[in-house]
């Protein structure tokens, strides 16, 4: 398992997700790396789904967690937060603190950029151990050899900021129905995504600029 962090950004409802995407690539991501260290960044932007309630699901690795947070509390997250008003609907983004599971399939790749992966919002009573052996069972039966499957599973579940308890990644699937997945879990929503991820050069020397 590796924890990461996740957030649900939702666009600017005056933008189009095209606008969003852009400005999120181009303007924010940029910024965020002149201040944070990460040691993995994607951005997984919705190409389908346009009432889900978020237009990207982004994925952070913290080198240091304890840093990132404090960090946030200073004039670096002020002129983080005043970022995100120009191209996010601010009062809706949610995030939360996640462990990703390989449930078959090819290890992560070190740059997902332009791949495309489904995305299955999920709500289940089952506690986190449960959920990940049955659905790594699940996995193992059903999908295409070589095909990645992953799981995110919040920490701390049920989170009630969340939309869901966790999101199940289908990576290469093109077909519209969802698959049948084991007793006591429910899909609750779906978005086909494509990855935008910060290669590792540019990760190995951001994170060094303060604000005074």
């Amino acid at each position: 398992m590796t924890l990461k962090a996740l957030a649900l950004m939702p666009r600017r409802l005056d933008l189009t997700r095209e606008q969003f995407r852009r400005y999120y690539e181009t303007h924010h991501t940029p910024l965020a790396l002149r201040f944070f260290s990460f040691r993995k960044y994607v951005r997984n932007h919705l190409l389908d789904a346009p009432d889900i309630g978020f237009d990207c699901v982004s994925e952070f690795w913290p080198r240091r967690v304890e840093a990132t947070f404090a960090l946030m509390q200073t004039k670096v997250g002020e002129r983080m937060r005043e970022d995100e008003r120009q191209f996010t609907d601010q009062p809706r983004i949610v995030s939360g603190a996640c462990e990703e599971t390989q449930l078959a399939g090819a290890p992560r790749s070190d740059d997902e950029t332009g791949v495309t992966k489904l995305a299955l919002l999920l709500r289940t009573p089952l506690d986190a151990a449960t959920l990940v052996g049955s659905l790594r069972a699940w996995a193992a039966g059903t999908a295409a050899p070589g095909r990645r499957v992953a799981l995110d599973s919040l920490i701390g579940m049920p989170h009630a900021a969340f939309p869901c308890d966790a999101i199940l990644w289908l990576h290469a699937v093109d077909a519209d129905g969802d698959p049948r997945l084991p007793a006591g879990i429910e899909v609750v929503g779906r978005a086909r995504t494509q990855a935008e991820e910060t290669p590792t050069a540019v990760l190995e020397v951001a994170g060094t600029e303060m604000l005074a």
